[in-house]
């Protein structure tokens, strides 16, 4: 009998993950989730965990040390779970390093600027950044976004969205895309002079003739 799931959660032990679980060849889950994680030796992530689907690393401290676990092994991962690690900054090719990704969570980390590729996740269905620091999406981040060829869930709940004006753009796209905004009607945004708006009603074209008259 080989190892499907593991469950390491709640240990508060766990500093620096090394080594690979015996057995784990055939392992499909494998939860660290709130353990004080800081990084991890690649070789945990080998070639004999080549069906892990499920990896679920919230509350840990990764960090800075996010590209510890930039490993093209994990192929059949489905599931991955960062929210709550601290995470400023994300390697614009993270992602891309694990082609069968259907959901990631990055919920809770102290993200402002977003820059990934998106383009070879043919299977990615939702994409969590909420109660993070954005406040506005890049122009090649969005064109990232509607680079993709199926539907995409993103959640930017509880993140200070900007409708400054240098920002109108940003917030045009997130009332016009065909990406599908979670909880849209409930987002806001501040302007220039501290007014704050909801994006389900907004006009946009008023603010626009405000922040630029002539």
């Amino acid at each position: 009998t080989q190892l499907r799931y593991i469950d390491f959660s709640n240990n508060g032990f766990i500093d620096y993950v090394n080594g690979q679980p015996f057995g784990a060849e055939k392992l499909e889950y494998l939860n660290f989730i709130n353990n004080g994680i800081t990084g991890a030796e690649q070789a945990i992530f080998s070639t004999n965990m080549a069906f892990l689907k499920i990896l679920l690393l919230g509350h840990n401290k990764l960090g800075m040390n996010l590209g510890s676990f930039n490993t093209s092994e994990l192929e059949t991962l489905q599931v991955l779970d960062l929210s709550f690690n601290e995470i400023s900054v994300i390697p614009k090719d993270f992602f891309s390093r694990f082609p069968s990704l259907k959901q990631v969570n990055l919920t809770g980390n102290n993200i402002s600027h977003l820059d990934v590729e998106l383009s070879a996740l043919d299977n990615l269905e939702l994409l969590n950044l909420s109660r993070n620091s954005i406040r506005t999406l890049s122009s090649p981040m969005r064109n990232e976004l509607d680079s993709l060829n199926h539907p995409l869930r993103l959640v930017l709940t509880g993140n200070p969205l900007s409708c400054e004006c240098q920002d109108l753009t940003s917030i045009d796209w997130l009332m016009k895309s065909d990406v599908s905004i979670a909880s849209k009607p409930y987002l806001t945004c501040q302007d220039s002079w501290n007014g704050v708006y909801n994006l389900d009603t907004l006009d946009i074209e008023e603010l626009r003739k405000k922040c630029f008259p002539n």
